[in-house]
């Protein structure tokens, strides 16, 4: 299931002034595969979340979304609920982000990225973040909206292997993937 992420460009500018990140970067988190996340509370209908998780492998940061499914997709939105597109008579840009087409990671970003790791506590401003207790973040969700990014490939593999993999039925690729993904994560666990 595709991801879509969804933001009003204009909460996205401040976010970026408070915060010091941008929401192009933020999205990012959901690409770690041990990101947390719980459910912190459901105003108007709408489940708000809280994930956690690795931007770039530099920056560990929390984001508070929503999930909305349209048409098939996943669409993350850390903005206000879609019939709340028109705020106090002005309409709100909203911008759309496909994963898989973020940036590439330039000298300045990455110093910027950085700096946020050096930022102490008393320094960040958490006046928009609900507070939450380690009793709620015990029952987080550990990869919860991680969707790996799939890319084609062609490789030879031994005939035997072959027949083996599509032995159980359908589903051979499916589980080619899963076999090395279990090597791979086994390799990385090692390090």
């Amino acid at each position: 299931m595709p991801m879509e992420f969804e933001w009003d460009e204009n909460k996205a500018k401040s976010n970026r002034v408070k915060h010091g990140i941008r929401f192009e970067d933020a999205v990012l988190l959901f690409d770690d595969p041990q990101h947390l996340s719980q459910q912190e509370r459901i105003e108007n209908g709408e489940y708000r979340w809280q994930t956690i998780g690795l931007v770039y492998g530099i920056v560990v940061i929390l984001v508070a979304h929503t999930i909305r499914f349209e048409s098939g997709n996943e669409l993350f939105e850390s903005s206000v609920h879609e019939k709340q597109i028109v705020k106090r008579g002005i309409a709100m840009s909203m911008v759309k982000h496909k994963r898989g087409t973020s940036s590439t990671l330039d000298v300045q970003h990455e110093a910027e990225l950085k700096a946020l790791t050096n930022k102490s506590d008393e320094d960040i401003d958490y006046s928009d973040i609900p507070p939450s207790s380690d009793e709620q973040w015990s029952n987080a969700e550990r990869g919860k909206f991680y969707r790996p990014l799939k890319t084609q490939a062609s490789v030879r593999i031994d005939a035997d292997v072959m027949e083996w993999l599509k032995r159980p039925g359908k589903g051979y690729q499916t589980r080619l993937n899963a076999i090395l993904r279990e090597a791979m994560l086994r390799d990385q666990n090692k390090k």
